[in-house]
């Protein structure tokens, strides 16, 4: 609201500045170290410097001392202008202000920061399929002349980690380190752009599916509007082979011992049997699941699968469609699955209505949703899950996971595709400006 340009010009017009210059910098080290002031000035919310999410202050204050100068903390009255927009000239929902208020009242952003630090050191492992998502990005020419097809022209195309790798991705700048356990076809294995577009924190083992693709999921979309217009995928859902599926087992065997957490993405597509989802689920020292439904598996999903998971993420289509139930609340539904499956986390989503979850004290907790802008909601429940697994199995508080992992999909819903990789601080920082 008040931005850079704006704040420049306030300050260019008093009487006592010279020159005025915006740092272009993430941080002001490099203007530090090309000025070499006398004094460097910040405001009140500095004085204490371990709540400095960024952890750039320190490094400020030396790069000023460095050159002789000093870094000076003001006395005059605080004004935030996060606190003004929160609490006076928000479009917030009233759900949302009384969710933040609670939240206010019992946690800082030095609390949440700290579990951010653990996460860091959990040992991880990934299971799922590998997924190649492809954007065509077309202009709508109109009705063919000689046939009822909408005729559109190809401006440019774009492609993506999906499935398993992005998650990897969304979670590359939150862990230090973690495995990947996946499959990629026999034919266009995609392995080129797998390596060159996936974090190097991770390390990738996969077995190859016969007979098939490295699975290519093809949207053709609108470039003015960017709605998806048509989808074209290239997968065959079928099982893996009875060998195929004791070498992805033997891998499962040998890397899953000693792992922190093991984040699992069932597409179903053919990989996770239920001999195989048996063998994850009885290995995992916490398993959490994301089971999803989609147009190929529509007809025989079935949550019954995952007896005995740890955390269970799923959204609200999935959860009626297993119980065949159109008119329920969600929190009977919630509450009957979570019993039926011995689960201790169930999280249920809902897009614009946000989350709710029950946890291993049987408590039901909402969220409300708080994406400001949606361009492109694919993704979003991948990174959900990413997000509020790391943060369930530290026991963080489950009011507060819910709303990390919201602002995380909120991030991961503004933009086109599923090549987000989170910025860690920029989503603290957004924790801290959201509970000033």
């Amino acid at each position: 609201i008040f931005n850079q340009n704006l704040r420049a010009e306030a300050v260019a017009a008093l009487n006592a500045v010279d020159y005025v210059a915006i740092n272009k910098w993430p941080s002001a080290v490099e203007t530090i170290n090309f000025l070499k002031p006398n004094l460097y000035i910040k405001g009140q919310d500095y004085k204490n410097s371990k709540l400095d999410i960024s952890g750039m202050i320190e490094k400020e204050k030396e790069a000023t001392e460095r050159h002789g100068g000093s870094l000076y903390i003001t006395i005059s009255e605080k004004f935030s202008s996060s606190y003004l927009i929160n609490n006076h000239i928000t479009n917030l929902s009233n759900e949302q202000k009384s969710f933040l208020k609670n939240l206010k009242e019992k946690y800082n952003i030095q609390f949440i920061s700290e579990f951010f630090e653990k996460i860091k050191n959990l040992n991880l492992l990934l299971i799922g399929e590998s997924i190649i998502d492809e954007y065509v990005f077309c202009d709508t020419i109109g009705k063919s002349g000689k046939e009822p097809v909408l005729v559109n022209k190809k401006i440019f195309s774009d492609k993506y980690l999906g499935g398993i790798l992005s998650v990897a991705n969304t979670l590359d700048n939150f862990i230090t380190s973690g495995y990947i356990l996946s499959s990629l076809g026999e034919i266009n294995k995609q392995t080129k752009f797998i390596n060159s577009s996936l974090s190097k924190k991770f390390k990738f083992d996969f077995v190859i599916k016969s007979k098939t693709s490295t699975i290519l999921k093809t949207r053709f979309v609108d470039r003015y509007t960017k709605t998806k217009i048509l989808g074209v995928y290239d997968l065959k859902d079928q099982l893996l082979t009875d060998q195929e599926m004791e070498r992805f087992n033997s891998k499962i065997l040998n890397n899953i011992t000693n792992k922190d957490i093991v984040i699992e993405m069932d597409y179903n597509h053919g990989l996770i049997s239920n001999s195989t989802q048996d063998l994850i689920t009885k290995k995992s020292s916490f398993l959490a699941i994301n089971g999803q439904i989609n147009s190929f598996n529509i007809s025989f999903h079935n949550l019954n699968k995952y007896l005995g998971a740890n955390y269970l993420c799923v959204n609200e289509s999935e959860i009626r469609h297993h119980f065949r139930d159109k008119t329920s609340p969600i929190k009977e539904l919630l509450i009957k699955l979570h019993s039926k499956l011995k689960l201790d986390y169930l999280v249920v989503t809902s897009g614009s209505s946000g989350s709710i979850c029950i946890d291993k004290n049987k408590k039901v907790t909402s969220c409300p949703a708080f994406a400001n802008k949606v361009v492109d909601r694919i993704g979003a429940g991948d990174t959900f899950i990413a997000i509020s697994a790391i943060c369930f199995v530290l026991d963080m508080p489950t009011d507060l996971v819910l709303f990390v992992a919201t602002l995380a999909a909120s991030e991961a819903v503004s933009t086109m595709g599923t090549n987000i990789k989170l910025d860690k601080y920029k989503l603290l920082k957004s924790i801290e400006v959201k509970l000033k």
